[in-house]
């Protein structure tokens, strides 16, 4: 699974899949392979995929903590309000919840409410290692791609899309 998830964010998604493909082989109950693979069907183009190994989790583990990853695919899948419904409600949320549940709100009209969520974000800023140097638009976009790299650029400008409308400066 660890070497699935480095092949992942290295950009060598086939290796990645044929690592998962070996992990669930290996161990097909671990709720852990299933959710990182979701990450996979998201970044490749198949967000519901992503949503059906997220639920397979959830029925293996009715107590998993995986409504960040099953976040990030209903956004992806372009379904807002269960993204904010799995977003909204999590106490202390990391910052790239934050980011997703803003960007959320923004496609789903509530501006007011992106903006606010924005400014959580913006305000653990300077905490955050990695977030806290941005500086320049394409900072901020090259920051985004890293932690979403998705194979379809149309994908990524969804999201940029979405964070641009919630006051993200991508």
């Amino acid at each position: 699974t660890a070497l699935a998830m480095a092949h992942l964010f290295t950009g060598a998604p086939d290796k990645a899949r044929n690592h998962f493909e070996t992990a669930l082989r290996l161990n097909p109950n671990d709720t852990r392979v299933l959710v990182y693979y979701s990450r996979h069907a998201v970044f490749t183009g198949a967000p519901e995929r992503a949503i059906e190994l997220c639920d397979q989790a959830l029925r293996r583990n009715p107590f998993g903590k995986y409504n960040w990853n099953l976040g990030i695919a209903t956004f992806v899948a372009r379904r807002y309000a269960e993204t904010i419904d799995l977003l909204g409600g999590l106490r202390d949320p990391p910052e790239m919840v934050l980011a997703i549940l803003a960007a959320s709100l923004a496609m789903a009209g509530g501006e007011a409410e992106a903006r606010a969520v924005t400014a959580q974000f913006m305000d653990r800023r300077a905490d955050a290692a990695g977030i806290r140097d941005l500086q320049s638009v394409d900072d901020w976009r090259a920051f985004f791609a890293a932690r979403w790299p998705f194979s379809d650029a149309a994908d990524t400008e969804h999201l940029l899309t979405a964070l641009r409308g919630a006051g993200f400066p991508v």
